[in-house]
């Protein structure tokens, strides 16, 4: 009605001015009110990678960690620790060679003519043999501990023990079958080691060199043997 009251007129309606749908395409539904619409691909894609990173980032930690852990631990022990070092041992030919020669008498110094100082001073000098044999290469030769023997002063007494080869072995028991009763002297650079009596023939192929030595004295004539 219109305010006169005579009939109202005609209702026209806008025109539909939406795009006709095309034949084949459904469009989209619209989503329901108070819904969030979905990630995009992108987003999808940004968030796998930065999950990726965090799970390498963890495994290099770790990685480090047992690394760290390995190093702060160190190897395993040895289980020769603690055992005392096995004796120092030389073998073959020798740098400076050993002569044994029987002692004919010592004088009392100084040495002259041809006689032979003792590495120890005052001890003498000792006029040798002519007979005598020479050692230039050896099976074994080691420094060992005397044990329960020390000097006068209380320190630890050393020898060399030292194997002959066959040759000079049968060469030295020979020699001292010749010398019992009679001195027989080491000597090494010119200086006697040590003259042990002879007390009757030494067989077999082990000698043992003592004189009353430190481990210095030993260390410096297994040097002068063998060249170290």
């Amino acid at each position: 009605m219109d305010p006169v009251g005579g009939p109202s007129p005609d209702r026209v309606d806008s025109p539909d001015v939406s795009t006709p749908a095309q034949p084949g395409v459904v469009p989209p539904t619209p989503a329901p009110p108070g819904t969030v619409p979905p990630a995009s691909r992108s987003t999808s894609l940004r968030t796998v990678r930065l999950v990726g990173g965090l799970v390498a980032l963890l495994i290099l930690t770790m990685v480090a960690g047992c690394v760290g852990l390995v190093l702060w631990v160190g190897p395993p022990p040895d289980p020769r620790d603690g055992e005392e070092p096995g004796p120092l041992t030389f073998c073959c030919e020798l740098a400076a060679p050993l002569r044994i020669a029987p002692v004919v008498r010592i004088d009392p110094g100084p040495c002259t003519g041809g006689s032979l100082p003792t590495r120890a001073a005052g001890d003498g000098c000792f006029v040798l043999d002519q007979g005598y044999m020479t050692v230039q290469s050896v099976e074994r030769l080691s420094p060992v501990l005397d044990k329960g023997e020390t000097d006068d002063r209380g320190d630890d007494r050393w020898v060399l023990e030292l194997e002959f080869v066959d040759r000079d072995a049968a060469a030295f028991e020979q020699l001292t079958r010749q010398s019992v009763g009679k001195q027989l002297a080491l000597v090494l650079d010119g200086r006697v080691l040590m003259a042990p009596q002879v007390a009757e023939p030494i067989t077999g192929n082990e000698l043992q060199i003592s004189g009353n030595f430190t481990k210095y004295d030993v260390d410096t004539i297994f040097n002068q043997l063998t060249g170290g």
